[in-house]
């Protein structure tokens, strides 16, 4: 993060020295529309009775700490902090990203465990951790051993 220099209003203007597949991030695009759709879920929770209490606060609370980890991610993925410090967000954008998936499929498993009575609610939920939270595992396996393989390459 060191490397990371500010860009002068020229180069500001000319966004042609970014990653080309940078805007195709999930912080860009997938981040601001699972905000989006959290909001009112988040609404309709509260004006709710379902599911009983503790339950419903503990689920309205991932759901805000998920949707703002989602408003976060997205802006600094747009506008002047990225367009200085593009180099230096790209990992913080991605753990605060992933952070709200996980807190969005944690305020999901809630929800559901708490209002179905059913023993075999324990296969889907299991799917749906799965499903949210196996992606970034492998995603963050991935980067991980390709920057070690970058870096293996480079002593070398």
């Amino acid at each position: 993060m060191d490397d990371a220099k500010p860009i002068d209003a020229e180069e500001a203007a000319d966004l042609s020295h970014l990653p080309k597949d940078d805007d195709k991030s999930f912080s860009r695009i997938v981040a601001p529309l699972l905000a989006g759709f959290s909001v009112p879920a988040i609404i309709s929770l509260a004006a709710s009775n379902s599911p009983a209490q503790p339950w419903r606060d503990i689920t309205l609370a991932f759901m805000a700490t998920a949707t703002g980890l989602f408003l976060a991610a997205f802006q600094l993925a747009i506008g002047s902090v990225y367009t200085y410090f593009h180099q230096s967000w790209g990992y913080a954008r991605a753990a605060i990203s992933f952070s709200g998936i996980a807190f969005l499929v944690a305020a999901l498993i809630v929800v559901i465990a708490s209002t179905v009575d059913r023993w075999w609610i324990v296969f889907p939920l299991l799917l749906l951790f799965l499903g949210g939270i196996g992606p970034v595992v492998v995603r963050v396996w991935l980067n991980m051993t390709h920057r070690l393989d970058e870096s293996r390459d480079q002593r070398q």
